[in-house]
This record gives structure tokens, sequence and C-alpha cells, in this order.
């Protein structure tokens, strides 16, 4: 199926030395303030103040956007009027109140392999590599129904975000009660203390193992968990060198898994002293962290990541000068940092408002939340995975790019398609004909008419992704009601351009230009006077009429605006 869209326009409408005896030294002990709180002069215990934040529907929805996983317009009025200190508050807070996953162990038994033939074992090793893998499909499901439900969402998106930072995968490490549980690691820690997190990440099995840290021996060490440990969890690129790399490693040899847990293999640690960083010693995993976390980058690289994952870009040396102290004086704990940032002004400025690319999750979770229904978790994570982004296996090391990378002529049919098909309004049989009312008045807004439907791209003529899609949709039933009529009853909409205005304000993370709405309201009139349907009049042709705003919910989420927040 061609791209509706513009996509030219598309393209151009987004172009817009540590001296402290580490011997039986915790990290927690470090009077960290003096790295920076010193040369400022503040009290270390005292966050600075930040001018009035303006609380307007506008900053409600930036904030439940970025923070959460977007919110309906009843949301938003609600916490316009408890105000900021309220809905940050509850954010911080969550509910905690979902029910555990219960994780189970998969392992092949030894007893059964010893002594079977090699059709045998192949058997019972393709039987435990299927119950890991419904295992993870089955968590990620749960997952999903954790953001979709919204009773904790910082909580659930700070795991995102850790998720994507502190990366394993699950087709390398294996085991799926690894993965899981580094993923209850990073909940248990998302609003807690990252120097602590980052103590627990160089004892967990499933990092341990997908860096190869495993194979980390006194007399041949292995240099991945070092490496991203400096460059990728604490310090970034440029304040480290090679040669600290190299002895770094030596400090997490003996790091490993034994039994399904952590062990300390001492008989495989190097117990020579190091340097790395300027300090010389005697040195293990925790010492480093120790290490790591006292350097004055690590505070700027840490502030600088999480900025960046809520803003969408880099913050000012300014800021980052500020968020870095914030850190420090309170030793890597992230609660005040999310409180101070929520509270900045700056969060809310314009240049960030409405500029940040959503991912696959974001853009599947937001839809949904948005248009009030609640899909099979099991179809979402399916979908979000066939827009490039699947839980429990992120890509490389690096995790997800993020941002424009999202964004790909093909990207943006897909998840027109994808979206379409939850609500009903993409079939099999639209896979080869396209969605011809709807997609027709798509491409007149756009101003590109594009109709090549029976493409030898089309997804149903290969039997793709999509086609695949769609089945599971047939088969389980699982296409959502969305309710749009009601939407329309409560904004009192009658009018055709009432019915453009509640719709998009409803569906859009974003406000549209006057352009988008003047031909959304040209689209819901033309297609009122197909149906003979009198303006004002469509509640009392609630069948005919849900057909037409169906359409147009489908044609608003295939928006440029649509994919943004």
């Amino acid at each position: 199926m061609q791209n509706p869209l513009d996509w030219m326009g598309f393209k151009a409408w987004f172009e817009r030395k540590p001296m402290i005896n580490y011997k039986n030294w915790l990290w927690k002990g470090l009077v960290l303030g003096g790295l920076v709180g010193a040369a400022q002069g503040q009290d270390s215990k005292v966050l600075p103040e930040h001018a009035p934040l303006e609380w307007t529907a506008v900053q409600v929805e930036h904030l439940l956007n970025r923070a959460a996983f977007g919110a309906t317009t009843e949301e938003i009025r609600r916490w316009q009027g408890e105000g900021a200190d309220a809905l940050i508050q509850s954010l911080l807070d969550g509910t905690g109140s979902s029910v555990p996953f219960e994780v189970k162990a998969h392992r092949a038994d030894r007893t059964n392999l010893f002594g079977a033939n090699e059709d045998d074992k192949r058997k019972e090793r393709a039987r435990i590599r299927k119950l890991n893998r419904e295992q993870i499909e089955g968590f990620s499901s749960w997952w999903v129904q954790q953001m979709l439900q919204g009773d904790d969402p910082l909580r659930e998106r700070m795991t995102l975000i850790l998720h994507g930072w502190l990366v394993s995968g699950a087709k390398k490490v294996k085991p799926s009660d690894f993965m899981i549980h580094q993923n209850q690691l990073f909940r248990e820690h998302a609003i807690g203390n990252y120097g602590e997190l980052l103590s627990a990440i160089v004892e967990d099995p499933a990092m341990l193992l997908y860096l190869d840290n495993n194979t980390n021996k006194r007399r041949k060490p292995n240099e991945n968990l070092a490496r991203e440990l400096m460059e990728l969890f604490s310090l970034g690129e440029g304040n480290y060198t090679e040669e600290d790399v190299r002895q770094a490693a030596r400090a997490l040899t003996g790091f490993t898994v034994n039994g399904g847990e952590f062990k300390f293999a001492r008989g495989q640690h190097d117990p020579d002293p190091i340097t790395v960083l300027g300090y010389t010693g005697s040195m293990d995993g925790q010492d480093l962290v120790a290490l790591l976390l006292e350097q004055p980058a690590c505070p700027r690289y840490v502030a600088t990541r999480l900025i960046k994952e809520f803003e969408g870009m880099l913050p000012s040396e300014e800021r980052l000068q500020v968020y870095a102290k914030i850190l420090v004086d309170g030793d890597y704990e992230l609660r005040p940092f999310l409180q101070y940032l929520f509270h900045d002004p700056a969060f809310y400025r314009d240049e960030v408002l409405g500029a940040k690319v959503q991912s696959p999750v974001d853009f599947m979770i937001g839809s949904c939340r948005r248009m009030q229904v609640e899909p099979d978790p099991r179809f979402l994570w399916g979908a979000m995975s066939m827009l490039g982004q699947t839980l429990m296996n992120p890509p490389s090391v690096k995790g997800w790019d993020g941002g424009y990378a999202w964004l790909t002529e093909a990207s943006s049919i897909m998840r027109s398609n994808v979206v379409g098909a939850m609500i009903g309004q993409v079939t099999q049989g639209d896979l080869k004909a396209g969605v011809e009312e709807a997609l027709e008045h798509m491409d007149e807004m756009m101003g590109k008419a594009n109709k090549k439907m029976d493409s030898e791209e089309a997804p149903a003529r290969r039997g793709g992704p999509m086609a695949k899609l769609l089945n599971q949709v047939r088969r389980q039933k699982l296409s959502v009601r969305v309710p749009v009529l009601d939407w329309l009853q409560s904004q009192k909409a009658t009018k055709d351009i009432q019915i453009a205005r509640a719709m998009l304000d409803q569906l859009l993370a974003v406000s549209p230009d006057p352009d988008t709405e003047r031909r959304v309201v040209q689209f819901i009139k033309q297609g009122r006077k197909r149906l003979n349907i009198k303006e004002g009049k469509m509640a009392k042709n609630p069948e005919k009429a849900r057909r037409l705003l169906m359409q147009a919910v489908h044609l608003i989420l295939s928006l440029p605006e649509a994919n943004l927040e």
C-alpha cells in the first residue's frame, strides 16, 4: 500500500582524579556534593527555585505525554484543575497496584539429557527454547498492559527508558527469567537511586550474559561490560581511555552466572592492582562502579541522558550544570531530579512542545489511551514489534535509535495500517484494494494522490507481517469499538467544525495547524453528504455516522501530527 501522505512535505514539516581509599568502601558513603555544589555555593540539599510554571491544558498534556503514555481530554481537564503539584506528585507516587507476573525458570533437565540420543537432545532443547520464547511474549504482553492501564505510568515510562539504556536482549540471553528479573530490577529502581541500580546491574545475570562477562576471566579478560559500563551507563564517550577499559575489565573478572544467579568466582578474579581513571589499587566490580559514580562526568552524562529522554533534545550547558548538581547533591536519587524537571518551565518551552517523534510503543499505547480502548495486549506487542520496537529485544547494545529514525515512508504507511486494523478500518481486502474513501481524502489533504494499491509491495500480496496481523485480528476478533459518538456527545459537538475539533483534540497529542483542521472538516462534511446526513443530525443516524466517524479516526491517526508528542 502506498503512502497517502506527501512524504517530502511530511519530512519538511518535521524540520523545525579520585583520592579516596576504595578498600571496603561503599559508594553511598561518598560526599559527592563537593564535585559541583561547592563551586556554585548553594545549600547542597536545597533545590534551586524555578520561575512560576504556567499550567494550561497544553502543559498538562505535554507532561502526560512525556512522563506517562498520553491522556484523554477528560484527564487533561481534571489535572489542569487540580494543578501541577498534584499531577507531579501523582506521577511520582503511582499506585503500584498491578498484579505481578509469575516467573518460571525454564531449563533443560540434565538428568533427562544424560545418555539421551542426539535427536532427543534436540527435541528437549527445542522445547525449552519454546517455553522461554512464550514466557518472554507473555511478559511483554503483561508489560504492555501495565503501560495501557496507567496505574503507575511514570514508573513504567522509566522502566522503558532503562530497558533501552542498560540494554540486554532475550535473543542472546536465552533464559527468559533472567530478562524478566532484569526488567523488574529496572522497575524497582525506576524512581529510586541510579547508583544502586548501576551497582546491581554489574551483578545482573542477564547483563552478564548479554555482555559476555561470564567469559571475563583473570588470564583472558573480556572488555564488553567494562566498555558499556563506561560509555553507555555512566561516563559517555570521551571521558575515559582505551587503557581505562582494559583495566576496568580486570576489575570485573570473576563476575559470572552460576546455577541461575550471580556468582563472584574468586578464582577467576584478578586481584592485582589496576589503574583506572587515575586511581591505582586492587578493585572488583563494585569498587569500579563506586569509582565511576565519583567522576564529574557521571552526573553530567546521566542528567543529559535523562533530559534528552524526556525532552527529546540535549540540554543547554547552563541547565546541565543545574541538573548534574541535583544528582550529585542527592547521591543519584532520581525522584528529586524528576520532580525538579517536571516543575521546570524550560521543560514546557515552545521548542520542546510537540517536537518529539513517538516510538512505536508511544504511538500504539498513546493512540489507545486517547481513543479510550483496551485492545488485547498481545496484539499491541505484536504491532509494536512490526513497527520496529520489540520489547525485551532491543536491536543493539545502544538500544533503539529513536527520534527521526522512527520516521520513514514505509513506517508511516505501516502505522496507519496497524491502527486501522486495530479499529476495524483496514481489512485483508483493503491491503489489495486500498481504503478507497478515506485514503482518497488523505491524498487530497496532503496534496499528493498516489493510488498504486496493487503494487508488488503490498503486504497482502507477499503474505507479510501485516497480513498475519490482520489474520490475528480476524481469528481472535481483536478489533476494538471506539466510543467516538460518546466523545461528541460529551463535548456537545454537532456541527462539522465542532466534530472535527473535538476529534482532533481527543486523538492528537499536538495541535494541528489550521489547514489540517479545515481539511478534516471538509472530509466530515463531504462524507456526511454522501451518507445523506444533515449537519447537526449525526446523533439521529448513529450507525451511518459511526462509519463516517471511524474513517475520520483512521484519517487523523494517519496524519503527520499523530506521530508527535
